[in-house]
């Protein structure tokens, strides 16, 4: 059990590091790259999955919940 909790924690761990990275480097890249700034803004619609995921969570978690031993 223990093995699964560090399992689910370094792959949870390692989406927000990615994420992290993604929401602030790639607009000063894309910048850098000359897009404009009224077009970079819409880039922020692409994070709006992970700034929800609240929301739809538990619409797509467990149905039922587990049985205690």
């Amino acid at each position: 059990m223990l093995l699964l909790a560090c399992l689910f924690g370094g792959l949870y761990a390692a989406q927000a590091i990615a994420g992290c990275m993604v929401q602030t480097a790639l607009p000063t890249v894309l910048r850098d790259a000359g897009m404009a700034l009224d077009r970079l803004s819409f880039l922020y619609v692409l994070f709006l999955p992970w700034a929800l995921k609240f929301l739809w969570a538990p619409a797509i978690g467990p149905g039922e919940p587990r049985d205690q031993p």
